[in-house]
């Protein structure tokens, strides 16, 4: 099983909270259908480094620590779209008051 250091996987998890959106920059797949600046919202990141996100174009592959790259972005969310991220995020519905 592949490993990752407990301090860059504390690193990573605290940059890819979920509900952080991220945008792709590179993958090291040759079958994905992803691109270079796709954006998506992180779910988690698992014990080997793997950041999961729910891509925008409906992918859910995850990023690879050490193969694939990714970056937090800063995007404002409208309103609306807040109850599909804590859907996505959370598996439980949103309530705005």
């Amino acid at each position: 099983m592949k490993t990752i250091h407990p301090n860059i996987l504390e690193h990573l998890r605290s940059v890819y909270t979920p509900g952080t959106r991220a945008v792709l920059i590179k993958m090291n797949d040759p079958y994905t259908k992803l691109t270079s600046g796709t954006k998506g919202i992180v779910t988690d990141v698992d014990d080997i480094g793997t950041i999961h996100v729910n891509w925008d174009s409906g992918s859910s592959l995850g990023v690879a620590h050490g193969e694939d790259s990714c970056r937090k972005i800063e995007e404002k969310i409208h309103i609306s779209s807040l109850k599909s991220v804590e859907k996505i995020v959370y598996n439980k519905p949103a309530y705005i008051e």
